[in-house]
Parts: C-alpha cells; structure tokens; sequence
C-alpha cells in the first residue's frame, strides 16, 4: 500500500514523503526520499511497487 505525509517545517523545498508497504522510501545514502508534490510521490511509489512486482514475477 502506498501512503504519502506532509513533513511540516519552513525550509523544506520537496515536502512530501513516501511510505510503502509500512516502509519510508529512503535514497541510496539512506535520506528519506523527498517529492513537491502529491501527485509526484504517488507515482513513484506506483512505479517502484510495479518494478518489485515485476522482479519477483
């Protein structure tokens, strides 16, 4: 399941987080993966879940 949150503070230029299967989406050095949008979170988190499912298939 892909769930979206709002990271609320005042210098943040990209908000908006993924959590996946209960999971945060983190980049290769470990950072939490950050979006501008909803609409932009959202469709990575459908891409990579798609790219999982794919690779186990």
């Amino acid at each position: 399941m892909i769930e979206h949150y709002k990271v609320y503070s005042n210098n943040l230029t990209d908000p908006y987080r993924v959590v996946i299967d209960g999971v945060l989406a983190v980049d290769k050095k470990g950072n939490p993966k950050r979006f501008a949008t909803v609409m932009k979170a959202l469709s990575w988190g459908q891409r990579h879940l798609e790219k999982k499912r794919k690779d186990k298939g």
